[in-house]
């Protein structure tokens, strides 16, 4: 099973007046819209992470305050805002788990007060329940977030496809290493979002035609 997993796409963030600006995730909109869509249309689902602080939050002592909980910057942009119903599970484990019903549900976010997301135990429990052996990775930033998710992910032993023109980081030099260390280091598949959307549509086509 193939899931999408969005990586912080927050204003704060993607946003040229946020707080945190990422350089070059203005540029990256159009994709995210794209690959936001056709998630959507397509029905696949959607998990992804939300940087979620209060304000005596670690990581805001080395970094300018952003995306504090329900402040405008935490909120998602447009472009990757799917339609209702959505569901957020915050960093307090939670047991049970809620059932989630993937056939109604359009997406499912994860907060977070630290860069990686791993550290919410609901992620964890949650992937024991969908089982994806895929992940299609896009967001912000490459060289923090994005990195620590990917690895997260292939240290589950999960397929990662990152989409290289639907992610951004601080600096170009800080971008093009993170991409090249998790190609090489971690077998981390970097891929384009015509790629991912043509991909799908042909695996769909064969399935419809039962070809192999």
């Amino acid at each position: 099973m193939r899931i999408f997993f969005d990586v912080d796409t927050q204003k704060d963030f993607m946003d040229r007046d946020g707080a945190m600006y990422v350089q070059g995730a203005e540029e990256i909109k159009p994709n995210l819209l794209l690959l936001t869509q056709f998630a959507v249309q397509e029905g696949i689902f959607i998990m992804g992470s939300r940087e979620w602080h209060t304000p005596i939050d670690m990581e805001l002592f080395d970094n300018p305050k952003h995306c504090l909980a329900g402040s405008p910057g935490s909120d998602r942009i447009p472009e990757t805002t799917v339609p209702r119903p959505i569901c957020v599970l915050g960093t307090e484990r939670i047991e049970p788990i809620p059932a989630i019903d993937m056939g109604f549900s359009k997406a499912l976010y994860f907060d977070k007060r630290v860069v990686d997301v791993f550290t919410n135990d609901n992620l964890i429990t949650m992937l024991g329940c969908v089982a994806p052996n895929e992940v299609v990775l896009y967001g912000v930033s490459t060289e923090s977030s994005i990195l620590r998710t990917a690895v997260g992910f292939r240290h589950r032993c999960m397929e990662v496809f990152l989409v290289t023109d639907a992610i951004a980081g601080r600096t170009p030099e800080d971008h093009n290493k993170s991409v090249l260390d998790l190609r090489e280091y971690y077998g981390v598949n970097t891929v384009l979002t015509k790629d991912i959307i043509n991909e799908t549509k042909l695996e769909r086509t064969k399935s419809v035609w039962g070809l192999k």
